[in-house]
């Protein structure tokens, strides 16, 4: 969400379409609800008019990580938010 949000804000066709351009993959209906879920509770994105609003903490982050590639922005995102690696495309998950 921070790479698709334009004035704290994004659409949901905006995030998705961010997703696809970093990992190259449609986001599944899981994968988005857990993800909004999990930012919702660390009070980071809420919604608002069908649109994801960013809290002045995410944006902090964003304003951060904006100095970083995207790679290294990635990574460090993942590990301030104690999300684990993710696991390589076309890889099965186990639940």
């Amino acid at each position: 969400m921070l790479l698709a949000e334009k004035e704290g804000e994004a659409a949901l066709d905006e995030v998705v379409g961010t997703a696809d351009m970093i990992q190259h993959a449609m986001l599944t209906f899981d994968e988005i609800d857990g993800g909004v879920a999990r930012l919702s509770r660390a009070g980071l994105v809420a919604i608002k008019d069908k649109r994801f609003q960013l809290s002045p903490s995410a944006a902090a982050i964003g304003r951060r990580l904006d100095k970083l590639s995207l790679r290294k922005a990635c990574d460090a995102l993942r590990r301030e938010l104690g999300i684990p690696e993710t696991v390589p495309p076309l890889e099965a998950q186990r639940s």
